[in-house]
């Protein structure tokens, strides 16, 4: 998406706060209608390939909530 212009930039970020394999992902585009145009053809990619629902099996929670902080990698 980035070579064809419809992002600027995408990154992949670990979380300080959470639990020990909690990523998160960034993207940037030109304006505000890039991105959501961007993210909402990502959105469509993801929901039409069948490894998602692998993913979504082993990826299924989200436990970096403020009241309940885990420190991860060597902090």
């Amino acid at each position: 998406m980035v070579a064809d212009k419809k992002l600027t930039s995408w990154g992949y970020l670990e979380h300080i706060v959470g639990g020990a394999l909690r990523r998160v992902a960034t993207m940037t585009a030109s304006d505000m209608g890039s991105l959501m145009a961007a993210r909402a053809e990502l959105n469509q990619a993801l929901a039409d390939n069948p490894l998602t629902d692998t993913f979504t099996g082993i990826c299924n929670s989200h436990s970096d909530y403020m009241w309940n902080v885990t420190a991860s990698g060597n902090l």
